[in-house]
């Protein structure tokens, strides 16, 4: 017999919850053959309409679910005869959603005894319960553990990382009323081993290892807060959020929120919202940097010589029809209004106030088994500032289109062409890496050219792949390539005039053991093309290389 040796605080918790009557026992899921879920419109999770047909299990044959999203998974639930019905949510490749597996249930729990206690005021709410004051608090989130491993090979030399990560999200919903919600997503993020810096006794920082050290503060431990907003619904269709927001919009070419990095990025904001139907209209103002909130002293016209760094911007995007799912446009611009001399700056000390903008159309379509979508944007900016250099204005656009096609086999196959084009002065924006021009990320957007090749297939509930091949080429042999940051060239023109400048291949297998639990392994190749080779100066040239493990947890 298995023994289970409780602490104290466990065993006075336990006790706590038996003394409030709360029902401990946690209820199991069983599969439900009875039911089935479908996603009838929607192109991002946020506009998903998902609808059970649960006419098998004597119940209606249409019931809109609820749909909860984080980091590329999701749920869809429904009550319905005998207890909730779920399912299971995935993001591909391609940034569609689709069900993955079957519908489960989760029987009703049995009302409680009479005279059972009811817990006193001020108590913490148990996940689905409601506060004293009435609020409905629920509780999720997500975490990842992740095993990189980057053996990265470029013209200047070569740099080999591995690491372990750990991120923990989890997240707090309190629904005050129908009308005035609150979100809590903290984040406690880690490598492990990772050293911290306390000060010494002569006030130099001094590395220390993470554990075993009376010094160590675990200021290598970091827990912050990924999101944590109020929202607020409106008259005539409009909704506010004020507070830290992970913004991301489209395919995350221009504003996403990075969540394949061990911090993922989010904003100070707040976003007006004006909704119809499946169409909305965001209006966005975030502070960047703040350097007023202290003491800032002021020039002679009473303006801080040292002012702030904002982003700003309107996306609104049209639902047309169950054909055309989507028709956007956007603005959105930083204006950075800091001493030149202030950090961070890009590229040392530049005219400001800096303003720099993108301005772009997205679209995607949906033809029975056969999708089209495509993004087109363009920088506008200051010239002499560290966003674009004098004489900058012009091949500064960017384009991102991609065929798809489902097999409609038994894996649930899917294959697409994507095309990808920029101007060797395109400068990005806020983007997500690691998804768009593959998971090695050896090469930016910025002056590259070329074709990818896309499959994915979903073998069973369980097992699922993604094999992808990129082409890259240089836009303009007068220019570099560059690295992610759109700003740091790689290589020489004067080494190299070729425009070919490498190609990648990605592979990644997934297994689900549990609705809860996604395995992924991933091996990812670059490949340099001659342009790398020469810069290198090696005629096979170095190949560069990446895989990961990595264990994904919602709950």
């Amino acid at each position: 017999m298995t023994k289970l040796k409780l602490d104290w605080s466990a065993r006075l918790t336990l006790a706590g919850l038996l003394a409030l009557g709360v029902n401990t026992a946690v209820a199991a899921d069983e599969p439900a053959p009875c039911a089935s879920a479908k996603i009838v419109s929607g192109d991002s999770c946020k506009d998903l309409k998902v609808k059970f047909d649960l006419s098998q299990c004597k119940g209606n044959a249409s019931v809109d679910g609820q749909v909860k999203c984080a980091s590329g998974v999701g749920t869809v639930m429904a009550e319905g005869p005998g207890g909730t019905y779920t399912a299971d949510l995935k993001e591909t490749w391609g940034g569609t959603w689709a069900v993955s597996g079957p519908v489960r249930l989760t029987a009703a729990a049995a009302p409680a005894a009479a005279g059972t206690a009811s817990a006193p005021a001020g108590a913490a709410p148990a996940a689905g319960m409601a506060t004293p004051s009435g609020a409905a608090v629920t509780f999720g989130g997500a975490a990842r553990l992740r095993y990189d491993d980057n053996f990265a090979k470029t013209p200047t030399g070569a740099v080999h990382t591995n690491y372990t990560s750990l991120r923990i999200r989890p997240t707090l919903n309190i629904k005050v009323n129908p009308d005035v919600n609150v979100f809590i997503e903290p984040q406690y993020n880690k490598t492990f081993g990772a050293v911290g810096w306390p000060p010494s006794a002569t006030g130099v920082n001094t590395a220390t290892a993470s554990v075993g050290e009376g010094s160590y503060t675990g200021s290598a431990d970091t827990l912050t807060v990924n999101q944590a907003f109020l929202e607020m619904k409106m008259d005539y269709g409009l909704s506010l959020q004020a507070g830290r927001i992970a913004l991301r919009y489209g395919d995350q070419l221009i504003l996403g929120s990075a969540d394949w990095t061990d911090n993922g990025r989010s904003f100070d904001a707040l976003k007006l919202r004006y909704t119809q139907d499946k169409s909305f209209i965001d209006v966005i103002a975030s502070k960047v940097i703040e350097n007023n909130k202290v003491d800032n002293t002021p020039t002679t016209d009473a303006f801080p010589t040292d002012d702030d760094k904002d982003m700003n911007g309107v996306y609104v995007s049209w639902n047309v029809n169950d054909t055309l799912k989507a028709l956007e446009a956007y603005y959105l611009y930083i204006y950075d209004a800091r001493q030149a001399s202030a950090a961070p700056v890009l590229t040392g000390t530049v005219a400001h106030p800096a303003y720099f903008a993108v301005q772009g159309l997205r679209f995607v379509t949906a033809f029975d088994n056969i999708g089209w979508k495509g993004e087109w944007a363009q920088n506008v900016g200051s010239e002499g500032t560290e966003f674009v250099s004098t004489g900058q204005k012009d091949k500064n656009d960017m384009i991102d289109t991609e065929v798809s096609y489902n097999l409609n086999d038994s894996m649930k196959s899917r294959i697409g062409l994507q095309y990808y084009r920029a101007g060797q002065n395109w400068r990005d924006f806020y983007p997500t890496a690691a998804k768009q021009l593959g998971i090695v990320d050896v090469v930016g957007r910025r002056n590259l050219s070329g074709f990818a090749l896309r499959y994915t297939s979903t073998f069973s509930d369980r097992y699922a792949m993604d094999a992808d091949w990129f082409m890259f080429k240089r836009t303009s042999t007068d220019a570099t390539a560059f690295a992610i940051n759109s700003l740091t060239g790689i290589g020489s023109t004067a080494t190299s005039s070729s425009d070919d400048v490498g190609q990648e291949i990605d592979l990644v297998g997934r297994f689900m053991p549990s609705k809860s639990l996604t395995w992924s392994l991933g091996f990812n190749v670059f490949m340099p093309g001659t342009y790398i080779k020469e810069n290198q100066g090696t005629a096979s040239g170095r190949v560069s290389h990446y895989g990961y493990v990595a264990a994904d947890v919602k709950f």
